[in-house]
Order: structure tokens, then sequence, then C-alpha cells
């Protein structure tokens, strides 16, 4: 279960291990250190306590040393130094006098006086009475001489040599236990480093660099959870900010390009207009008397010909294309110049209503179905009644051109609310051959028509420049082989809201 945890710790980035390595090399010079003194304090309770143990012997034999020295001789002050050299491991026990000369000495097997510093014949008293004397000899062993005052008064000096193993084992076997504890610290502390770093430093330092690597490849909605440290929280939080900021810069980067090419659009449009006023002065110049001529003409040679004659179709077909070219002429001066739009109280409903009526003879032609579904009460609205019959004339006029026979065109109205204000919407749906995808941008643009048999492409463009001239909206909804659906909504204003 530990392994798979740690196999899913992310591996020290470079910043990660630096900072692994450094404190775990501090965290190793205070151990060491540290495990020094230690070292060296263990050493001193241990020279002390053989001190104590040497005065504490001296103490015991104090009472029955002291007729004893009337013999050194005596065998049983040879057995007393036997015993206390064995009970303590020392490797020679000696008794000397005041002056320093030894009186009787006891050697581990195989040891002799022949060595100056283990029990020698001779020693150097110190001067004070109660005090314990050590040294280290020169063939490393531990030097203690211990007097005995009996009665408070000094009558011999005691002298136990100690070997190196006597200080050094107890000192080996606390460093061999400080060098296990210290090595399974080192490595637990190594652990919770590596982990604390991989959690706290390391993870986060990555989410920061995949942050960062999302918003350079655009994705500006990145975010990072402020998760670590306070500092580790601070630096998420201000990569957050940054992030916030540079998708705000660049929605207003966004909403500008929309409002330059909106501007861009409307200048072209205005050109187009200007345009259109030009060729709409020349039309009317050029073209419309001698239309007039041969439409007038072809009406008298129509009254001048018997019933029946062949020739009235070929007239009937030059009028009707003489028309039609009138037609055209005048939406193309009432395009570029438009009329004011008055504002009166104007119902809706009687608008479509009146608009219906006129296309009954068309829709019937078509054999297709007109459906109104309207209300009975509708809040007015303050428009101009002609320009919205045209408006809705032009949207029915197009929706019966795209439906075949045995469809359905639809007019609906409703009170409807855009952006908190009040208004109505009406929409003219059809089940026609719809609008193609790359088609739905251009629909309102000037002289842009999909009409198979051609056209003038100004219809939908008027009817968007007259809803535009209401402060309204006009939208369109279209999927091929399914019909289209335009939505426009229309304010009220006033009381009428």
């Amino acid at each position: 279960m530990v392994s798979r945890h740690l196999a899913g710790l992310p591996p020290l980035n470079r910043l990660g291990m630096r900072l692994f390595l450094l404190l775990t090399l501090a965290i190793a010079v205070i151990t060491i250190v540290t495990d020094a003194w230690h070292l060296r304090q263990e050493r001193r309770r241990v020279l002390a306590q053989l001190q104590r143990e040497a005065s504490l012997v001296a103490q015991a034999i104090e009472g029955q040393i002291l007729p004893l020295l009337q013999a050194a001789d005596d065998p049983r002050l040879a057995g007393l130094l036997e015993d206390i050299r064995k009970a303590k491991g020392a490797e020679c026990a000696a008794l000397y006098d005041l002056k320093g000369q030894r009186l009787r000495a006891t050697f581990e097997a195989g040891m002799t006086d022949t060595r100056p510093d283990v029990c020698p014949s001779v020693v150097t008293p110190r001067a004070e009475a109660e005090a314990v004397s050590a040294r280290w000899g020169l063939s490393g062993t531990y030097n203690l001489q211990v007097p005995l005052t009996p009665n408070d008064a000094p009558q011999a000096i005691l002298k136990l040599v100690f070997r190196m193993a006597r200080v050094s084992g107890p000192l080996e076997e606390f460093r061999n236990s400080i060098l296990v504890e210290r090595a399974l610290t080192l490595a637990a502390i190594g652990l919770m480093l590596w982990t604390g770093i991989a959690l706290s430093v390391t993870r986060p330092i990555r989410r920061l660099i995949h942050g960062a690597e999302a918003i350079g490849q655009g994705r500006l909605g990145a975010r990072i959870a402020p998760a670590g440290g306070l500092e580790i929280r601070e630096l998420a939080t201000a990569f957050n900010r940054m992030a916030e900021r540079l998708a705000e810069s660049q929605e207003q980067r966004r909403q500008v390009e929309e409002r330059r090419s909106l501007l861009e659009r409307q200048l072209r449009h205005a050109e187009k207009l200007a345009a259109v006023g030009k060729l709409a002065s020349v039309i009317a110049h050029e073209v419309g008397t001698p239309l007039n001529v041969i439409s007038g003409r072809a009406r008298i040679l129509g009254r001048g010909l018997p019933d029946g004659d062949p020739r009235a179709a070929d007239i009937a077909v030059i009028r009707d294309q003489a028309g039609r070219i009138t037609r055209t002429m005048q939406q193309i001066l009432q395009f570029s110049r438009p009329m004011p739009a008055r504002q009166e109280p104007v119902a809706l409903p009687a608008v479509v209503q009146a608009v219906t009526a006129l296309l009954e003879y068309e829709s019937a032609a078509r054999q297709v179905h007109v459906a109104l579904e309207m209300p009975p009460e509708l809040p007015t609205v303050r428009a101009d009644a002609d320009q919205l019959t045209h408006m809705l004339l032009n949207l029915l006029m197009n929706a019966l051109a795209a439906t075949s026979p045995g469809g359905r065109v639809t007019v609906r109205a409703a009170p409807a609310q855009r952006e908190a204000r009040a208004g109505v919407e009406l929409t003219v749906t059809d089940t026609g051959v719809g609008i193609r995808p790359e088609d739905l941008p251009h629909i309102f643009d000037p002289f842009f028509s999909t009409k198979r048999s051609g056209g003038a492409g100004l219809g939908l463009s008027i009817c968007h420049d007259l809803v535009k001239a209401h402060q309204g909206t006009i939208t369109v909804e279209s999927e091929p082989g399914a019909g289209s659906r335009f939505t426009v909504w229309l304010p009220c204003k006033g009381r009428e809201a």
C-alpha cells in the first residue's frame, strides 16, 4: 500500500531536487555535530563513572586497609588488590605509600610491571588528599590514583590502570547505537522531505507549468487550484488573476474586432447605398421613360388585336417583362431613398390579417396553406404601418416562393421581452427548401439572392433596414430541406409597454 502511494508521487524537478539536497545536507550536518557532542559527553560520563567507582572502592577498603599496611607482604593485601582488579576489569591494581613507593601490585595474566604506565615501582603522588588523579598513559591506558584516607588522614594511594577497551567499549556501543538511530532517522526525514517537497513544491510547480502551457496555447479558461503552502497558493491565485485578465483582454479585443467588423460592414453597406443611389438616378432617367413608352405601346397594340390573335401572347410577355423591370426599378429607388418611419400606435394583428388577405390568391395559386397563430390581444407597437406592411409582405412572399405545393407557412405573434424591454415577437415559418449554412451570414446583404429564378436581392435587405429603423431586431434560422423561420422583434414604447 505504501509503495503504491510512493510510486504515485511525482519525481522532483531541479528546484525540488536542489531543495531536497540542501535540506538533507543541513540536517546531516546538524545531526553529525549533535552526535559528536553527545559522544563527547558520553565519553566524559564513562570516565567520570570510572573515577566514581575508583573513589567508592577506596572508601570501601579504607577501613580494612590500615592493618594490612603494616605488612606489605601479607597475602590478604594481594588478595584484596586482585579482587579489586577483577571486579573493575583493570589491567593492574597497586598500593603505594604517600611517597609514591609501590607496596604491592597485582597484574592481569601475562602482564608485568615492565611498562612504565602499568603500575610502575614509583609514582608521583598528588598533593590533594581527597582528589582522584586521572591521566592517559603512553600506550593508551587510563590511570587512576585514589588516596586512602582512613580517619581523614592520608595513609596510602590506590592505583588502577584500565585498558583502552574498558573506556572505548561503552563508547563504541553508544556510537553504534547512534549510527543506527541516525541512519533510520535520516532515512525517515529524507522520505518525509521527498514527500513534502513533491507534494508542496514539485506538484504545484508542475500545475503552474501546465497552466502556463495551456495559456500559451490559447486556452485562457485554464485555472490552477490554489493548493499547497501559503506562497504556492498566493502564486496560483496570482496566476489565475493573470489568466482572468488575459481572458478579459481577449474578450475586449474580440468585441473591438466585432465592432470594427460591424463598422466595416456598415461602411460597405453605405457605399452600396451610394452606388445604388447613383444607379437609381441613372435608371430613373435612362430606363424609366423608354420603359413607360414600351409598356404604353404594348398596351395600345394589345387593344387593337382581335380576340384569339396569337400575337396577344407576345404582347402580354412584353408587358409582363416591362412590369417586372419597373418593379425592380421601384425596389431599387425605394432602397436607395428609404422613407423615415412614422411613430404611431399599430395593432400587429390587423397588419398581419391585411397582408395575408392580399396574398390569398398567391397562396392559393401555389397551393400553400397560410396559418395565423396569434393571441386575441397583443400590445400595440409604435411604428409605421405602411413600412410594417411592406416588411411582412416581403417575408411572406419569400416564404411562399420557397415552399413547395402542399406546404405550410405559419405566422405567429406573441408578447416577448428583450434585454428588459417589452415588445412583440413576430415569426414567419415555412416548410420550404431552407437556406444553406454558408448563405445565412449574407441573407440580409443587398443584392444577395438565393432564388433560382434570380432576383434583385433587395427584399430581405429592405426588411432588415425597416426593422432597424423601428429599433427592433430580425433574425433567421434555417436548415436545408426543413424550412426557415424569420423572427422579428419590435419594442413597445410608452404606455403600450
